[in-house]
């Protein structure tokens, strides 16, 4: 299975409520851009996972859009920021039989479960807001180990566009 682990775009500064903030006009046009590069490395997702807040769907929506992901985005509590990456990988076990799953969330939840695919107890690498990683996995599952695929920063993505 590949999983597609992204960070949503940059996001506005002021606080909202539950910390629920949209994205600036910067992140929107930026991750445009990124996505127009993703759809040059990604070569489809089966199933496209969403935290429920809003920076995070609005980044998966703009995805989606770029890489015509015609299915509908699924939001999931397990992408939340201080969910716990265990209980985000026994999910994940739901779908597996899917070829490519993408992840939209925060962090230090996107690199905690980063790493935790890679077969680290600790955070290796962190991810900056519109970085995307894949991981390459037989299946989800806290005894099976990843490989890291690649891990591209926002920068390198919209490069690609």
């Amino acid at each position: 299975m590949e999983i597609y682990l992204l960070r949503h775009a940059i996001a506005v500064m002021e606080k909202y409520p539950n910390d629920d903030r949209p994205l600036s006009k910067e992140g929107i046009e930026k991750m445009e851009r990124a996505a127009k590069g993703m759809k040059n490395i990604i070569n489809g997702i089966d199933v496209l996972l969403s935290s429920p807040l809003m920076r995070a769907n609005a980044t998966a929506s703009i995805v989606a859009q770029a890489i015509n992901y015609n299915k509908k985005i699924l939001i999931t509590p397990f992408l939340l920021p201080d969910a716990a990456p265990k209980l985000l990988i026994a999910f994940l076990s739901k779908y597996k039989t899917k070829k490519s799953i993408m992840l939209v969330g925060h962090e230090p939840h996107m690199s905690k479960t980063a790493s935790a695919l890679l077969g680290s107890q600790t955070t290796i690498f962190e991810m900056k807001k519109g970085a995307l990683c894949r991981i390459d996995i037989p299946e989800p599952s806290q005894t099976k180990t990843g490989t890291l695929i690649f891990h591209c920063p926002p920068k390198i993505l919209r490069e690609l566009a």
